[in-house]
């Protein structure tokens, strides 16, 4: 095989997170061999490398790249395939179900990570000593160069403090009942992409046979053409009618106002505000469109959101019980706040900073990051970028957390998001030579988020390749009305 050549290559910024910016130039620290492919395949036997960059906007130490090797050969060809890939492949069934529960996603807010929430008083653990809370890990900073961090003037023996104040860890409960019901916005009259539209609702359905799906649509036309509510009671379709979503909520006059027209994304911001309301007003899931569901939802869980990177909660997933506080601050957020010609402000971004700015617990984050090795500097000044609007009683010792940070999951992104919006064409690969990718899939996620606005609208899937592995296992109906076989 010959050698890669190394090369700074240019990769294009996902259009959700920013559909304004055309290419980034990756530094060297983030070299990617995207020319192996190419060179692989003109050797014949060689690996084909697909490298994609995890973190565009991380910072320079904790930069990772996230490498997908796919061989290029068939399965079966040659000595491409080890027996682990073949135990892979064989185990591949999306059409089954495993039996999972709450338990098996954990909760990143629980554990060390960006999402780490504030402890929680526990009225059975006594409180803990200065000393204990000093030999857990907390430095006294009083003599940082600046005089402190920039987000807290607080003392080592004020962190002590806090400590005591939230003495053990409470995970969250997740033990709220949500509804067994699951909503579905579609914005638009001109309805394009077959997979975009039906696999989501088919898939779901197949997995969660019990739960009634509301499908919230400005063209019910279309959808009476594919979903018969007579003949499936589980379906109910519903016209999008925003005066009468938005009533009763905090974005009641906001809508009355016309403030909405006045930007450059109406549907998304419209439908970012939807989401929020009915899951408040009602209780239960909501799921973009560009969704295929390839287990149940699991078993105990309660109110939860998703991470889609290590520092970012999305909001194409979330599921709450009705009149959640957590969804209420989010509405209030997203109307005093309210910028809707900043792409993600009022979607991914809300929820992340409602999030941060109630529920994180900035000194564990803190030294979460210096123990992975960040320079204590780069630490305060990536905390600074994510909660400069915190207020000093935010930032006291006195500060306690509302309740609804411990009635709340932050699930890892594997289990919503397995794949970044920059991997989403991974999904055009054939599945043979994707196998150990595929039961991660499996055995890993809910479901998978495939990021639709990646694929034009006339797109189509080869059923040999991964997208189609999926689709006709948890959406055949959508696929054959799609009209795509090994050809396609």
């Amino acid at each position: 095989m010959p050698k890669p050549t190394l090369k700074v290559a240019a990769i294009r910024v996902c259009p959700l997170v920013a559909p304004l910016t055309a290419m980034v130039i990756l530094s060297l620290n983030a070299v990617m061999y995207l020319d192996a492919l190419a060179a692989g395949r003109a050797g014949g036997r060689g690996e084909g490398v697909i490298a994609v960059l995890n973190a565009p906007s991380r910072s320079r130490d904790m930069l990772r790249e996230r490498v997908v090797v796919v061989p290029n050969t068939t399965h079966g060809v040659g000595e491409e395939h080890t027996n682990a890939e073949d135990v892979d492949c064989a185990a591949i069934d999306f059409a089954g179900n495993r039996i999972l529960s709450a338990e098996d996603f954990g909760d990143l807010a629980s554990v060390p990570s960006r999402f780490i929430r504030l402890r929680r008083s526990d009225a059975s653990a006594g409180p803990m000593s200065f000393q204990e809370s000093t030999l857990s890990g907390r430095r006294d900073r009083r003599d940082d160069d600046d005089g402190g961090t920039a987000y807290t003037n607080a003392t080592g023996r004020d962190r002590a403090n806090k400590q005591a104040q939230r003495s053990r860890v409470v995970v969250s409960s997740g033990k709220t009942k949500i509804p067994d019901r699951v909503f579905f916005l579609n914005m638009y009259q001109n309805i394009r992409g077959c997979a975009h539209t039906q696999c989501s609702i088919e898939s779901f359905l197949a997995k969660n046979p019990n739960y009634t799906v509301y499908i919230y649509s400005s063209n019910l036309t279309y959808f009476r053409t594919k979903w018969s509510e007579r003949k499936d009671p589980r379906i109910v379709l519903k016209t999008a009618d925003f005066a009468d979503i938005f009533s009763g909520t905090p974005f009641e006059n906001w809508y009355a106002s016309g403030t909405y027209r006045k930007t450059r994304w109406i549907p998304n911001n419209l439908s970012n505000a939807a989401r929020l309301a009915l899951v408040w007003k009602y209780g239960g899931t909501y799921l973009d469109m560009d969704f295929i569901s390839l287990n149940p939802m699991p078993a105990g869980l309660g109110s939860a959101v998703a991470a889609e990177d290590d520092k970012s909660i999305n909001n194409a997933f979330i599921r709450f019980s009705a009149g959640h506080q957590f969804v209420r601050e989010a509405m209030k957020d997203f109307v005093a706040d309210f910028s809707g010609n900043l792409w993600g402000h009022q979607g991914p971004k809300l929820l992340t900073r409602v999030f941060m700015r109630n529920c994180l617990d900035i000194d564990e984050l803190e030294e979460w990051l210096v123990s992975r090795k960040l320079p204590r500097d780069e630490a305060k000044a990536l905390i600074r970028a994510q909660v400069r609007d915190l207020n000093a009683t935010r930032l006291s010792a006195a500060y306690v957390p509302p309740d609804f940070c411990y009635d709340l999951t932050v699930m890892k992104r594997e289990s919503v998001y397995p794949l970044w919006c920059s991997e989403a064409k991974l999904l055009k690969t054939p599945w043979r030579q994707a196998c150990k990718l595929c039961r991660e899939l499996q055995e890993k996620a809910i479901m998978l988020h495939y990021w639709g606005h990646s694929f034009p609208h006339n797109d189509s899937f080869s059923e040999s390749s991964i997208m189609g592995k999926l689709m006709t296992a948890t959406c055949p109906r959508t696929f054959a009305q799609c009209g795509w076989g090994p050809s396609g």
